[in-house]
């Protein structure tokens, strides 16, 4: 019976191991190779189309646009806020104060809150016209 049972094993990693190293085929347990291609086939085709290769139009309003606030977000600010959160954290865990500690860092150092709303759009690079 012992015997039976290793042959029966091998057997099985056998048949597993043929569908693994032929995964391509009409069988149920393949990769649908024609569907994917058929969909990479499509996308393709949107890609070439004339909205596709064209880019978005924008209309600079002075008006309406510099009144909306512009964020800016740096690496350098990143982890500068990521240092005050674990600073911050640090002191509440440790029980030291209610209010969050005061980082060794003195400021941010990329400036962003001190940055100015532009009066002039950024260029939009290669769709300028």
């Amino acid at each position: 019976f012992e015997s039976f049972v290793v042959v029966f094993v091998y057997w099985g990693v056998h048949y597993i191991s043929q569908e693994l190293e032929q995964p391509f085929g009409d069988d149920m347990n393949d990769i649908p190779l024609g569907d994917m291609m058929t969909d990479m086939n499509s996308s393709l085709i949107d890609l070439m189309s004339i909205q596709a290769r064209t880019c978005p139009s924008f209309d600079h309003d002075p008006e309406v646009h510099n009144e909306l606030k512009r964020a800016s977000l740096s690496f350098d600010s990143f982890l500068y806020q990521v240092k005050r959160t674990i600073v911050d954290f640090g002191a509440l865990e440790a029980g030291l104060n209610d209010s969050p500690a005061e980082a060794p860092f003195p400021s941010d150092p990329s400036g962003a809150a001190d940055s100015e709303i532009p009066s002039k759009p950024r260029s939009n690079g290669p769709c300028d016209a």
